[in-house]
């Protein structure tokens, strides 16, 4: 049976970096999410919601590598595609 995607725009085995608060979380897929990657909620939601982002515009044509923000949470985030 075939596995739903998890993120419009991006594959499941779509591999990516994390930077949280400034620790490097390492190489991950974005099947992790679904699993116990990210032991904080919050920051699994603030992952989760760069990807959507990075999805969002390469949907309208640009062509995003990575993204970087703070939360309403003051979770610093940065996620780049690898």
């Amino acid at each position: 049976m075939r596995t739903k995607v998890i993120i419009d725009g991006l594959n499941n085995t779509q591999k990516f970096r994390a930077v949280i608060n400034g620790v490097f979380v390492g190489d991950c897929q974005v099947k992790d999410l679904m699993g116990s990657r990210f032991p904080q909620r919050e920051q699994r939601v603030a992952v989760w919601n760069s990807l959507m982002e990075i999805a969002m515009r390469k949907r309208h044509g640009m062509n995003m590598t990575g993204f970087a923000t703070t939360t309403k949470d003051g979770i610093d985030i940065q996620v780049d595609l690898v």
